[in-house]
């Protein structure tokens, strides 16, 4: 449900700033730590969950011998 009050934008206090890329402080420690978090994702986590679900789906096929009276069935149907 979505909220039909309007909220007014002075009451949330953003300060004008905060679109000023100048202002940003750090940039290059942000760009490292978001690459890190890259590199620890894809080398890490990915290779985990994959080890792991890769036991949980196996195929598993069971034959069932079948009777005659399937057996007749069938080679009626083709």
């Amino acid at each position: 449900m979505k909220n039909d009050t309007n909220i007014d934008v002075e009451v949330l206090d953003i300060p004008e700033y905060i679109d000023q890329p100048e202002y940003v402080k750090n940039k290059t420690a942000n760009y490292t730590l978001q690459t890190i978090g890259w590199f620890c994702l894809m080398w890490l986590l990915f290779p985990l969950v994959s080890l792991f679900g890769e036991f949980k789906h196996e195929v598993r096929q069971f034959q069932k011998p079948y009777d005659n009276q399937q057996a007749e069935q069938i080679s009626l149907m083709v």
